[in-house]
């Protein structure tokens, strides 16, 4: 398709609707037409019906009028009213073949017959649908004559054709007014099949013939809209062939050209538009070095505007960032952190630190040492913090406010390791910038304390909607607080809830509980000494067994008063064994 000329997608596009409009005229003409095949039909069978239906009625109440007249008569014996109705029933027919009958009500013993005298006397009140074994006739009979149900459908054999095949029979039975009888008759209805499939037959001739002829029709429409696409499609396509042409000549640089018509339908429009536009061209080409040069000067001097104000962009950005944690300044700039005032709750592993005895020190050093050392002490803090991956909350005058969690975690214990970890590092890097700071001339270098606690924090955007800090809030930060603040000089003190999370990694010792404000029970703490894997492990646990001495004791387990225990054990073990002298009273004099 994508190579053929619009001619001939036209006359396929054609041809195609073409046998579309047909086969759909075609469907719709079959099935309405065998819509109104069924109709006629059906109605057919109908009316047939009913003239069956009206004959049985209106000859039945004939015969039973007239022997209900017969019973009427006052001169005559039972008996001679009996053989008078059968003389009478045996004479009546209709439609030629059609006879009646007379049963006795609710017996089925045969009263009279009007095709075979045999069966009067006899009792038929099983007698069965030859086509249907489940269907008894004569009780189906004497059912319609007591409750009006007027008709009774049945097969039966036709008289002259054999017992072994059926045909549809209508039946209908009437009681005789005061008599314990009814009375009978029957017709066959076989000849509106009969009379349906001729019908049907001539339907299905009409509708080949008609079918032929809207083949036909279509056929000679088809020759017809064909010639006339074929005409219109070359009025259309020939001066498209011309733009074609010119347009080659165009990209091969030739500019003289022009589409000449007189058509003033849309194509003749498009020629006009192209020769515009050629001429347009052919001006731009000969003006194109001067324009060039125009646009070159003006781009030069938008760039430079731009530049400018990316550099100052670039600035400001730079200046603003150094107010943020990198984690938010990301966030901002990336757009995944929203800027409106919004809150949640996370389990966080909170850091808090500060110099011991600031204020004093503050009071002994001139404002320059003081700021110099202090900014100095903070970039070392906050380059180990991004190191470990810490959201710097806050810094508050001399203290550091961390926590890891948000706005992104590794997981509870990663980040309680790493708060750790980075609590550490920091205190190693303090022993060092004090060496640093009393080559300086420095006398009383910077001291530091620590405490971290793991727990749910409600962190966030709080403030106004000018005004707002990402920071953290709740009991545990508070927690963390009052761990800091417990610590000793150089110590890092964290809680249960931490040191449950890495105690497999980090080798701590036990310490006494604290009370912390807003939560009613003690809070056990934990002296943290170093990672597992700088230590030696006989220096963490020692144990020996053997006969008549057993010794364990587990380091990371012993609190100040719990160690000093040990220790007057020890003392008084060793005096009892004999190496240590026994301890005697103090002399009074």
């Amino acid at each position: 398709m994508k190579n053929l000329s619009i001619r001939h997608k036209l006359l396929i596009f054609l041809g195609a609707a073409l046998v579309a409009i047909f086969s759909i005229t075609y469907a719709l003409f079959a099935q309405s037409f065998q819509s109104y095949s069924d109709l006629m039909l059906v109605t057919m069978e109908k009316l047939l019906l009913d003239k069956y239906q009206q004959s049985l009625k209106t000859n039945t109440e004939v015969a039973v009028s007239l022997l209900s007249a017969i019973y009427d008569l006052e001169n005559l014996t039972a008996e001679e009213k009996l053989v008078l109705a059968r003389r009478l029933v045996r004479a009546l027919r209709f439609e030629g073949d059609g006879y009646f009958f007379a049963y006795e009500e609710g017996t089925g013993k045969v009263l009279i017959h009007g095709a075979n005298q045999k069966l009067e006397g006899q009792y038929l009140w099983d007698l069965v649908n030859p086509a249907d074994k489940s269907q008894y006739i004569i009780r189906e009979l004497d059912r319609i004559a007591k409750d009006g149900s007027v008709f009774l459908p049945y097969s039966f054999p036709k008289p002259g054709k054999g017992i072994e095949k059926f045909y549809p029979k209508l039946g209908t039975a009437m009681l005789v007014p005061g008599k314990a009888m009814w009375v009978g008759t029957g017709a066959y209805i076989d000849d509106i099949s009969e009379s349906q499939q001729t019908l049907a037959k001539k339907m299905a001739d009409i509708a080949g013939s008609t079918r032929t002829e809207i083949g036909v029709t279509f056929l000679i429409l088809g020759m017809i809209a064909f010639a006339i696409v074929a005409v219109l499609a070359r009025h259309f396509t020939d001066p498209i062939r011309s733009l074609i042409q010119s347009s080659e000549k165009i990209r091969d640089g030739d500019y003289n050209v022009e589409i000449r018509t007189q058509s003033k339908d849309e194509i003749g429009q498009l020629a006009r538009t192209f020769n515009a536009m050629v001429a347009q061209i052919k001006h731009y080409t000969n003006n194109l070095g001067q324009m060039v040069e125009e646009r070159t000067g003006e781009l030069n001097k938008t760039l430079a505007i731009l530049h400018e104000k990316n550099t100052i962009l670039a600035g400001l950005s730079d200046k603003l960032s150094r107010y943020l944690s990198p984690q938010i300044r990301e966030g901002i700039f990336s757009g995944s952190h929203d800027s409106t005032i919004t809150s949640k709750r996370k389990r966080l592993t909170i850091f808090f630190s500060d110099i011991r005895n600031f204020t004093e020190t503050a009071e002994r050093l001139e404002t320059e040492v003081l700021t110099d050392l202090l900014n100095n002490y903070l970039d070392e803090m906050s380059r180990i913090a991004r190191r470990h991956g810490a959201t710097i909350d806050k810094f508050i005058g001399d203290a550091v406010v961390a926590f890891f969690g948000d706005p992104e975690s590794k997981g509870a214990k990663e980040d309680a390791l790493a708060g750790v970890s980075m609590a550490l590092e920091m205190r190693s890097r303090i022993h060092e910038l004090q060496k640093e700071w009393s080559s300086r001339g420095v006398g009383q270098p910077f001291h530091i304390r620590m405490g971290i606690n793991t727990g749910f924090c409600t962190v966030g955007n709080f403030g106004s909607l000018d005004r707002m800090d990402y920071t953290i809030i709740g009991s545990q930060v508070n927690l963390a607080s009052r761990l800091e603040s417990a610590a000793d000089v150089d110590q890092i003190l964290i809680s249960y809830e931490t040191y449950a999370l890495v105690k497999d990694v980090v080798y701590c010792e036990k310490r006494e509980p604290i009370a912390a404000k807003g939560i009613s029970e003690p809070v056990q703490t934990y002296m943290v000494v170093d990672l597992l894997e700088n230590l030696d492990e006989s220096k963490i646990r020692i144990e020996e067994n053997m006969d008549g001495f057993n010794f364990s004791v587990d380091m990371s387990k012993l609190t100040p008063k719990t160690r000093q225990v040990v220790i007057e054990t020890l003392k008084n073990a060793l005096r009892n064994i004999g190496v240590l002298p026994t301890q005697t009273s103090p002399d009074p004099l």
